[in-house]
């Protein structure tokens, strides 16, 4: 079939890949991004101008600036590569494909620095079993010329870095096993620090209603102070970014290099991301594709960065179900939907990571307030349990004689229910429900998904 499913990480064509971000956007976006960005790149030195990779052909230049320009860069590293030694020699080491992160650190630490880690040879990397099987190290010339042409491109393309042995590097995540040793990012890191960061995960299959709770949980988030993460993917993440942008920033952790949006239909979120001060991160160098492999690695970053978890909707295996394992190793804190009461209105195969989460005893959240109150944002008030449906049933069996579409309304307020749920509980007909719903949903109050109503 030549059916793309871009919504699966696993397949990627070139097709895809053809709709760079170069091609993302117009002059005209460019310079309204520009000038909502320019008061913070006065004043922070980690602020950019989110610009795309231009086509070469609109980069062209005549022969006379061509040649000026490359005699005046000579051979040296370009100007942003003009940085301590040390940060130069972690990137090298980390465009390595011989080492991994974990034998890098152990190393760097034994030898002193990690100066000293690049400066080895070969031989000496292979006696001190440092290189991969079937491997062979690069050595410091090869992976100091990678350096310098990734730093050019960072360079040309407005996109930032930071070495994990940077007092910018987020502190939070040298907390992990197999930390990065580099990050590219594109826009602002939070100003409020990495102890307020909240991560959201969940399903790309994601129905309405949770999409609907998600946007809801994000923007309170965002609005007591707290920076929303997510991955940029369909379904629970884009509603965690969508709604932390109606309060404020927040960021979004790729599986490829930053110049990379996918899905490219996202590519609108993640300009909207940078417009509202936010940040694109990834651990991969630019260019580099968001293969299949890499998408549940870098879920360890965007566990990493926060210390609370909230995983909305999930089945039994998914990619949120890596994020949360990576959670529990990292030992973050825990948050899932409680379907509670309502666990009867649920899909049990869309619902069922969110099940076996509660069994193990993540922490329940049933609303936006309820996740404040327990994450610390907010003063708890009187303590409520989404086991209060029972007397809302017995209330709204009471209401529904003198304001029926009022009860309705109450009664799809906490999980989506079905036609024929909310018949068997008023013992009212279907027609005349249908009625009440109708009516709610002109009143943009309500809406449905596979079949089932909830309150908007």
């Amino acid at each position: 079939s030549s059916k793309i499913i871009t919504s699966s990480p696993a397949i990627i064509t070139e097709r895809l890949w053809t709709k760079r971000l170069r091609t993302a956007h117009s002059g005209k976006k460019l310079k309204k991004i520009s000038e909502n960005l320019e008061a913070v790149n006065k004043t922070s030195m980690h602020s950019v101008l989110p610009m795309p990779d231009i086509p070469k052909q609109s980069r062209a230049k005549s022969e006379s600036e061509s040649k000026s320009e490359s005699r005046s860069e000579s051979s040296s590293l370009p100007k942003q590569s003009l940085l301590a030694g040390e940060k130069l020699s972690v990137l090298a080491l980390s465009l390595s494909k011989a080492l991994s992160p974990g034998k890098i650190f152990k190393t760097a630490t034994k030898l002193g620095s990690f100066d000293e880690m690049l400066s080895l040879s070969n031989s000496e990397a292979q006696k001190r079993q440092l290189v991969k099987k079937g491997k062979t190290y690069e050595g410091k010339a090869l992976l100091l010329a990678a350096a310098s042409k990734v730093l050019g491109f960072c360079e040309k393309n407005s996109i930032q870095s930071v070495a994990h042995n940077e007092e910018s590097f987020p502190g939070i995540l040298r907390e992990i096993d197999h930390c990065p040793l580099f990050l590219y990012y594109r826009g602002v890191l939070p100003s409020c620090g990495w102890e307020n960061c909240v991560s959201i995960v969940g399903t790309r299959r994601s129905d309405g209603f949770m999409n609907t709770f998600t946007e809801n949980l994000a923007y309170a988030i965002s609005k007591q102070g707290g920076y929303v993460i997510s991955g940029l993917a369909l379904g629970i993440d884009s509603a965690a970014h969508k709604g932390a942008l109606k309060a404020g920033a927040n960021a979004a952790v790729l599986a490829g290099g930053v110049d990379y949006i996918y899905p490219y239909s996202n590519r609108k979120l993640y300009w909207d991301i940078l417009e509202k001060g936010g940040c694109i991160l990834s651990e991969h160098a630019p260019e580099v594709r968001p293969l299949a492999y890499h998408f549940p690695i870098r879920n360890r970053i965007i566990s990493g960065l926060s210390k609370s978890i909230v995983m909305v909707q999930s089945p039994l295996k998914s990619g949120a179900s890596i994020t949360v394992r990576y959670a529990l190793d990292q030992g973050r804190d825990i948050y899932t939907f409680n379907l509670g009461m309502a666990a009867e209105g649920a899909e049990s195969e869309a619902y069922q990571g969110n099940l076996n989460l509660l069994a193990e005893g993540a922490i329940p959240i049933h609303s936006a307030q309820d996740f404040l109150e327990k994450a610390g944002f907010v003063m708890a008030t009187k303590k409520t349990s989404l086991d209060t449906s029972k007397t809302n049933s017995k209330t709204n069996k009471i209401l529904v004689k003198t304001d029926p579409k009022q009860a309705v309304l109450l009664e799809i307020s906490q999980f989506p229910l079905s036609l024929a749920q909310l018949s068997a509980r008023f013992e009212l007909s279907a027609d005349k429900l249908m009625e009440h719903l109708m009516e709610l949903r002109l009143e943009g109050k309500v809406d449905s998904s596979k079949g089932r109503y909830y309150k908007l």
